[in-house]
């Protein structure tokens, strides 16, 4: 019997954390500037490449820890993050502005 040894490469997909929701209370300008924070998301296998952050599948953002002006009102963003294997993940927060 002849025993063949192949190696196996397991991927493991990032996970993505966007941090904790946030409230946000303006001093009445049209805009407040929000601070969000992927800091903590990880890649157990690799290293995470890109972060993308969306507000209804629009990009409104990249980077770990960008700012961003949001008007008044409640925001649903989602944070995606890739590694270098090409493989991603989400996580979404809710930031409320009032005014």
């Amino acid at each position: 019997m002849i025993a063949i040894n192949i190696p196996v490469t397991v991927v493991i997909p990032p996970v993505a954390d966007a941090g904790n929701d946030q409230v946000i209370y303006g001093d009445s300008t049209s805009l407040e500037t929000v601070l969000l924070d992927g800091s903590n998301s990880i890649d157990e296998d690799g290293i995470i490449v890109n972060y993308n952050w969306a507000e209804n599948s629009i990009e409104i953002a990249t980077g770990v820890s960008p700012q961003i002006a949001l008007a008044v009102g409640i925001h649903t963003i989602t944070l995606t993050v890739t590694d270098v294997d090409g493989l991603t993940n989400t996580d979404t927060i809710t930031i409320t502005v009032f005014e």
